[in-house]
């Protein structure tokens, strides 16, 4: 019966001694993905269905030894929703202490200062943030741009230069809503500017000439003084930016056939401010 007892006491040590082993082996061996992973964790979703979700979508295996991990280090709690990256040569110790730290996945897009609708699509798209068409579709999309509270035939103008992070999920729609979203808060909350939408355009056009035309910022208050004096005269603005997002030729040197093409941007041929910024 001893004998029994000793053989018995040996076996479970042997089992517990490869059971730890197994078990420190798993979440510090490499979860050996393909290629990298992007893993969405929804708001107040409980620790163990994100651990079942790991197994099904084979970011992990033996999520047994998951669990115990999770326990052992007192970690199951919410964790913050959102993307997160899962490289290919990741621990699940790795992983669960970036979950835990609420290292979320976000992509950061940065619109210059006088950055036009053109110029910002191309910056989506080499970010691999959105498809550069849908995203000039949808800036001219007269439907959309009413559903923002504008009325007018483009966002040139309303998409306030900052930068932005989003989730990768985030689609054209929802980064250009918030760019317009950006350019109210601004007016509104700390410029304390109340405008009716016909003001709000004028300004902004006029704003965003003054802003091309001069070189460096001291030269904007004289410039604006220029341009005030001419549209009240009556006057052409004669503004060369103009005649260059008309062209749709951005830092180009014009010719004197360009300042003569007729199209609604031209300033040097048609009187008052163009139709958008």
């Amino acid at each position: 019966m001893k004998k029994y007892l000793v053989l018995t006491s040996l076996f479970l040590l042997m089992v517990l001694g490869f059971s730890i082993r197994s078990y420190y082996s798993f979440i510090n061996t490499p979860v050996g993905l393909t290629e990298n992973r992007l893993f969405k964790v929804n708001k107040n979703e409980p620790a163990f269905k994100i651990i079942n979700r790991l197994e099904e979508e084979g970011i992990i295996k033996h999520k047994f030894f998951f669990r115990l991990m999770v326990k052992l280090t007192g970690g199951d709690k919410n964790i913050l929703y959102g993307y997160y990256l899962i490289p290919r040569d990741i621990t699940p110790k790795e992983i669960w202490n970036k979950m835990l730290r609420g290292e979320i996945e976000q992509y950061k897009i940065t619109v210059p200062e006088g950055y036009n609708i053109y110029q910002i699509a191309q910056i989506l798209e080499n970010q691999k943030m959105g498809d550069k068409n849908r995203f000039l579709k949808l800036v001219k999309d007269r439907n959309f741009i009413k559903s923002l509270g504008i009325d007018e035939t483009s966002l040139e103008g309303y998409l306030y230069p900052a930068t932005y992070f989003f989730d990768p999920e985030k689609k054209e729609d929802d980064i250009i809503k918030a760019m317009v979203q950006k350019t109210f808060d601004i007016l509104n909350n700390e410029l304390k500017l109340k405008m009716t939408q016909k003001e709000l355009h004028k300004t902004l056009t006029l704003a965003s000439l003054i802003e091309k035309e001069a070189k460096v910022r001291e030269e904007m208050p004289l410039i604006s003084s220029v341009f005030h004096n001419r549209l009240k005269k009556g006057m052409k603005l004669q503004c060369d930016p103009t005649v260059q997002y008309g062209l749709k030729r951005f830092d180009y040197n014009l010719t004197r056939k360009d300042l003569t093409t007729k199209n609604p941007y031209n300033t040097y041929i048609n009187y008052g401010l163009p139709p958008t910024p």
